[in-house]
């Protein structure tokens, strides 16, 4: 498949992706008004109320909606990672990597360390301060955000910064975590 073919693929699943968020945060109001509505509704003549389809089939949507923005998420998370691990290992040494526009005297860890991204579980935490890496190499560069976590200091927030086809949201899209004491003095 050409790169422009995996290009439309890209963009064309970002756009399903946004109209599905769409469809769920009006499939959730709809359904939350009819539950509303519904709710004061007394049995009549001593039967039981009966689940008034348009309130179950809004349920339903709901459900397969959440459902499909998550692993639509879970899928654009993954293809990042993985693109940016693809990208650092064609990229090939001798490295040149800048963190806030300050050249590192060891670029060989750092991009091992970038290498390693992966995901984490939440621990109630949430990202503070901001680090802007730059790697360059003979075959091109990359560009990382990186954020210390409030409560581990050597665990990163790893973002993609919203520079590609996929639309990342404004500051980045967050494509894992990864541990490491090497920013300690930053």
């Amino acid at each position: 498949m050409g790169i422009l073919a995996k290009l439309v693929n890209i963009v064309f699943l970002h756009n399903f992706y946004n109209i599905l968020i769409i469809l769920f945060v009006g499939a959730f109001f709809v359904t939350w008004f009819a539950m509303a509505f519904y709710s004061n509704l007394k049995p009549q003549n001593g039967s039981r109320l009966s689940v008034n389809p348009f309130v179950a089939g809004g349920v339903v949507t709901v459900a397969v909606l959440a459902i499909g923005v998550d692993l639509m998420n879970i899928y654009f998370t993954n293809r990042a990672r993985s693109s940016i691990q693809t990208r650092l290992e064609h990229i090939g040494s001798p490295y040149s990597v800048r963190i806030n526009s300050t050249t590192v005297q060891n670029p060989e860890a750092i991009v091992a360390m970038l290498k390693g991204i992966g995901d984490e579980f939440a621990h109630h935490s949430h990202p503070e301060k901001r680090f802007l890496v730059y790697v360059e190499g003979k075959g091109g560069s990359v560009t990382i955000i990186l954020n210390r976590d409030s409560g581990r200091r050597t665990e990163y927030w790893v973002y993609l910064p919203d520079d590609g086809p996929i639309g990342n949201p404004p500051g980045g899209r967050e494509i894992g975590h990864i541990t490491t004491p090497l920013l300690d003095g930053l």
